[in-house]
């Protein structure tokens, strides 16, 4: 079996979403996660689905309003960046 195979990856985020359930909520608003359900980390650990870091993924609930702001405009900027690869 691959250390970074599919179903890992998807038990590591099942695992993640169970853990984020049970953190008490330490933000400024009710943001909802950006997550698309697509989650593929490539290379340099990044989702393939949402654009966020793993960090910034597992951060979610932890994150003030403000970082919300940045992680989403950090990961709107990435698949802009990698959209834009695949249509050269």
């Amino acid at each position: 079996m691959y250390k970074n195979s599919v179903s890992s990856w998807h038990s590591l985020f099942g695992a993640l979403e169970v853990l984020a359930m049970l953190i008490p909520d330490n933000t400024l608003d009710d943001s909802k996660s950006p997550c698309v359900r697509n989650c593929c980390l490539d290379g340099e650990d990044i989702c393939l689905g949402c654009g966020r870091a793993l960090e910034e993924i597992t951060g979610w609930n932890a994150a003030t309003a403000e970082e919300k702001k940045k992680i989403l405009q950090r990961a709107g900027e990435r698949l802009e960046i990698r959209r834009s690869k695949w249509l050269k």
